[in-house]
């Protein structure tokens, strides 16, 4: 309590001092000193709010310290469990962080993997687009040969491919990162966090082994003692520091409103008042100072009594052997004497300038959070994702253009062989059109394509329209011949400005390959042999006595129904027109008028 005293004295000394201080400062002020003024009164608002806080400590040790009852031990084993768990688990969860576990291993393994197969597949596309190489090209504006089906279709597929490629490139960069965070135990910010929560658990378990010493061995007497003389102290600095602090802040007042007028004045009898105050509290506790000098107070006699009581329980341990318990206390108890010692000569320990050093770095990071939202990393992940999506839009927007099918010719549809949303394959068929300009197929025989040619015109007939011929023109001639039927195709332009024919329609087709005035023809039927042009051939003549005679003819022109007789027979002798199968020289027939418009 002396020493307490004592230290109040000294403390209203100082404040006296720095009062009698912030009166002559305050005659001598000036503009120019504001600001160090400024500084000063932030660096003791900082000391009287550190002081705050350690009185308030002090008050709280003060407040726990009692007397050693089965509560008390009960407590202080509960909170060294606590504590000893809470270290336990850091420990668990830092091994593990340096540890990890095969699932994780093998998820940002398969990331990894998941990422090259990407890139792989994406170097294959852009690489086959690049070259033209099939299959990649089958489908698309590409060709295989360096020339393009549709340029820009091409090169826009070419751009999609590459930017593709750069996000797949990205993409596995990242997850390479991802893998070497969780071989390396995650990241800095988390390990360090880690081992902190390490540091503060074991730091707990060491206050409290103390604290469970000091129940068990009823050390409280002493220990109140040295807390209320901590705790004066403690209030006498912080009621120095409040005095400077008030001191500080009227002359920065008066820095800012000057020295003339009333204010000046009401702001010197301020200070000339807490001098004043000063006086009177330091002869206040001269005389508590004095009454203490006189004699000893009922509380030291008690501490005494206490001290000798603790003594003589020391005596009775070294007289009697002591037990493994007793020496666990006796040391815990010479640890925090140790501790105490450490801690006047030097306030803050190296575990507390850790604990601030890393309230400093995660406070560091918290403000590069706010002043820096995303990392470098979440920058190239997003930049990467971007990339990727607008690949996939240009390959999407190149396979929407590709799903229009645009009909070669113009025309009307005749038939839909497929629905809407049906999913078809190449060569599949899809609709039948009909062109605006209809086109006349015919077929004919081998033996007359060389009496055809492109331009020759033709003659139309349609039974819908039995008095209307219409007349065409000779397009083109098939190269080929059909093997089965011997014939070939043709292809007529017909003149039908009144679109009379419609798709689908039968026709009768006339071609004239030559004309001759006065010739006679005969039917096909009629005449046996090889039916060419200046070939030769039989025919069966009726005489007078209708019997059948053949007689050889030479052949002319030659139709598809009639043959031209050049020589052989003469202009009105009969002939046989039917079927001449079983007819011999010398056979009687029955002859039969011919039917009018035969011809001759």
């Amino acid at each position: 309590m002396r020493q307490a005293a004592q230290g109040a004295v000294e403390a209203d000394e100082a404040l006296l001092a720095s009062a009698r201080a912030a009166l002559t400062a305050f005659a001598t002020t000036s503009v120019a000193d504001a600001q160090q003024v400024q500084s000063q009164i932030g660096s003791l608002q900082s000391q009287v709010h550190a002081l705050q806080e350690s009185l308030a400590a002090t008050e709280a040790t003060q407040a726990n310290i009692g007397a050693a009852n089965a509560a008390d031990v009960q407590t202080a084993q509960t909170a060294l469990d606590t504590a000893t768990a809470q270290r336990d688990a850091a420990r668990a969860a830092l091994a593990q962080a340096d540890k990890p576990t095969d699932v994780q291993l093998t998820a940002a393994k398969q990331a990894v993997v998941q990422a090259q197969a990407s890139k792989d597949a994406a170097q294959a596309a852009y690489t086959g687009l690049d070259q033209g190489v099939p299959p990649v090209t089958s489908g698309t504006a590409c060709s295989n040969n360096g020339a393009l089906r549709d340029e820009t279709t091409c090169t826009a597929q070419k751009k999609a491919a590459e930017t593709a490629l750069a996000a797949a490139q990205r993409a596995e960069v990242v997850a390479q990162m991802q893998l070497e965070l969780v071989n390396n135990g995650g990241a800095p910010a988390t390990r360090a966090q880690l081992q902190a929560a390490v540091a503060s658990a074991e730091a707990q378990i060491r206050s409290a082994q103390v604290r469970l010493g000091q129940v068990k061995g009823g050390a409280f007497t002493v220990q109140q003692a040295q807390v209320e003389a901590q705790r004066a102290q403690a209030q006498a600095s912080l009621t120095v520091a409040g005095e400077n602090l008030k001191a500080a802040q009227v002359r920065l007042d008066a820095l800012k409103t000057g020295s003339s007028g009333g204010s000046h004045d009401a702001q010197r009898q301020a200070l000339a008042a807490q001098v004043t105050g000063a006086e009177q509290k330091l002869k206040s506790d001269q005389a508590r100072v004095d009454q203490l000098a006189a004699g000893p107070q009922d509380e030291e006699i008690r501490a005494a009594q206490a001290a000798v009581q603790q003594a003589a329980a020391q005596l009775g341990l070294v007289q009697q052997p002591a037990t493994e318990h007793d020496i666990a206390a006796q040391t815990a108890l010479v640890d925090q004497a140790r501790q105490q010692v450490a801690k006047a000569r030097r306030p803050y320990t190296d575990f507390d300038l850790e604990q601030q050093e890393l309230a400093l770095q995660q406070a560091e990071i918290a403000l590069h959070a706010r002043q820096v939202p995303f990392t470098a990393q979440d920058v190239r992940v997003a930049k990467a994702a971007v990339d990727q999506a607008r690949a996939q839009l240009a390959l999407a927007e190149v396979n929407v253009r590709e799903t229009k099918v645009v009909a070669p010719i113009d025309g009307t549809v005749l038939e839909r062989f497929t629905s809407p949303g049906a999913t078809v394959g190449p060569g599949t068929p899809l609709l039948t059109i009909a062109p605006p300009v209809v086109e006349v197929v015919a077929t004919i025989s081998e033996s007359l394509l060389g009496q055809l040619g492109a331009g020759q015109v033709v003659t139309l007939r349609a039974s819908a329209y039995p008095g209307t011929p219409l007349s065409g023109t000779v397009v083109t001639l098939t190269p080929t011949i059909d093997p089965r039927t011997r014939t070939a195709s043709v292809r007529i332009d017909p003149k039908d400005t009144d679109h009379l024919l419609k798709p689908g329609m039968m026709v009768q087709v006339g071609v004239v390959t030559s004309a001759n005035e006065g010739a006679l023809i005969l039917p096909k039927a009629a005449v046996t042999g090889t039916l060419a042009p200046g070939g030769s051939g039989t025919v069966l003549a009726i005489d007078a006595g209708s019997r059948v005679h053949p007689v050889v003819v030479t052949l002319g022109v030659v139709s598809e129904t009639s043959v031209e007789i050049a020589s052989g027979l003469t202009e009105g002798q009969q002939v046989v027109t039917g079927s001449t199968a079983g007819l011999s020289d010398g056979d009687a027939v029955n002859v039969q008028p011919a039917p009018t418009g035969t011809g001759r």
